[in-house]
């Protein structure tokens, strides 16, 4: 039969461990398919890359970037944590030494309106029989995030009629390297039935033995390397049958010792760099409401709000690294200003009000969240006594503006609608809030 084998890896997210053992059991898998003379594709759907890794963090993802290219990756897509991970120009480098394809049509240059030159719009594979497939990538719509930042971020529905008008006569197939999530790639397959095949990530869904729908097959492998999506395309029909390969049931020794040095090498080099100087021990509570006033004072803002999960680790008197601001802050937020009128802070404030002791304990998962629980609101600047909130000891002036300091993390999640369906926002991606928070320490604390 002629067939097309494609290799599913997505959401990595860093997980070292998981990954090299999912890639001794593909480097099997492969041996065998070269014995057989069957050809394949290995292809990473985003998310390769998350700085909650300290090599990660430490190296601006190119230790991600050898990875692949040991494993010989023949495309990958970028996930929100590349695309969103990091500054344009750290994004310019982080392929610039990938032996494979970067795939991705629907990012732009904000200067050039062009695809960077780190990535192609699409590849068509030309197999041994003479069929050919396109590939292309297409990532996550964040434009508030993605603009600051310098690139400009497209609406599929606007790519994908451009991509068939121009190669339905030239090519048999094509397949989507996704990293929209599964609502979206489940839209995509209803409205566009001429795409055979849809590799699917972001949301972390696992469909072990794929999805039809229509005459399209969506894949999904889960997180972190758990497990490995393995694709058949028939040539001749076009059609698709989905294996998934278990990764969770089989752990190697050398895995495990690959992934500890390389954590060990990322803690080495993160731990050489000082970044400020603590005067005593700070608890993550104690650490969480200090950063929320500095961030008030040097945004000059009315108040800032920040939750104590965010803060993961103690703080210890004396020298702070780059590692111990990692390890306390390895999410991928930045610093949010927010002005809202007096009307609105109200409802914002009620929002919290009416979420906190619901938060305090609550396992959020995703949203760019690398904690365990929401945990408690802190507040600077406002104070809540018996339900009613105060500023500066008194009660919501409704005529005034309002202008506080939070993270990008609160306009995401569901809690406070306010923010998104009324909030003047302005999202500083220049900087991460651990970077933020490491500028604060440049003196050391009174």
């Amino acid at each position: 039969m002629d067939e097309l084998v494609m290799i599913q890896t997505n959401d990595i997210h860093s997980h070292f461990q998981s990954f090299f053992d999912a890639m001794e059991q593909v480097h099997q898998r492969i041996k065998q398919y070269q014995k057989e003379g069957t050809e394949y594709c290995l292809i990473d759907c985003g998310d390769f890359a998350d700085r909650v890794h300290p090599l990660t963090e430490a190296t601006n993802g190119q230790c991600n970037t050898e990875l692949l290219n040991q494993y010989h990756y023949d495309y990958v897509t970028i996930g929100n944590n590349e695309g969103l991970g990091n500054t344009h120009q750290q994004l310019d480098s982080l392929y610039q030494s990938f032996n494979g394809k970067v795939l991705l049509s629907n990012i732009v240059d904000y200067a050039t309106h062009r695809i960077p030159t780190w990535a192609k719009g699409y590849d068509i594979y030309t197999t041994k029989s003479g069929k050919k497939i396109l590939f292309f990538g297409l990532t996550a719509l964040f434009p508030m995030s993605y603009q600051p930042l310098g690139w400009e971020i497209m609406d599929p529905n606007l790519v994908l009629p451009k991509i068939y008008d121009q190669f339905q006569h030239q090519v048999d197939g094509f397949v989507l390297i996704s990293h929209l999530g599964r609502h979206t790639d489940e839209q995509l397959a209803e409205k566009y039935p001429w795409l055979n095949v849809i590799l699917g990530s972001h949301t972390h869904h696992l469909y072990p033995h794929g999805k039809l729908i229509n005459k399209t097959m969506l894949t999904g492998s889960g997180k972190w390397g758990q497990a490995v999506s393995i694709v058949t395309l028939n040539l001749e029909s076009m059609t698709s049958k989905v294996e998934t390969m278990d990764i969770t049931a089989t752990s190697f020794d050398s895995s495990i010792q690959k992934a500890a040095e390389l954590e060990e090498q990322g803690q080495k080099m993160l731990s050489e760099r000082i970044v400020g100087h603590l005067s005593r021990d700070y608890s993550s509570r104690e650490f969480c409401q200090w950063i929320a006033h500095q961030l008030m004072n040097r945004y000059h803002a009315d108040g800032c709000f920040l939750n104590t999960g965010l803060f993961l680790t103690d703080m210890s008197q004396g020298e702070v690294s780059a590692y111990d601001m990692q390890q306390c802050l390895p999410h991928p937020m930045h610093v949010m200003e927010v002005w809202l009128s007096g009307d609105d802070m109200k409802r914002f404030l009620h929002e919290i009000s009416k979420n906190r002791h619901y938060l305090q304990r609550f396992h959020l998962i995703g949203m760019g969240f690398r904690g365990d629980e929401f945990g408690d609101i802190i507040s600077a600047g406002w104070q809540e006594r018996d339900g009613e909130w105060y500023y500066k000891g008194k009660k919501m002036d409704t005529q005034r503006l309002y202008h506080f300091v939070t993270v990008d993390h609160y306009y995401f999640v569901p809690y406070f609608p306010t923010l998104s369906y009324v909030g003047h926002v302005k999202v500083h991606m220049n900087r991460f809030l651990r970077i933020e928070c490491a500028s604060l320490l440049n003196e050391e604390i009174k």
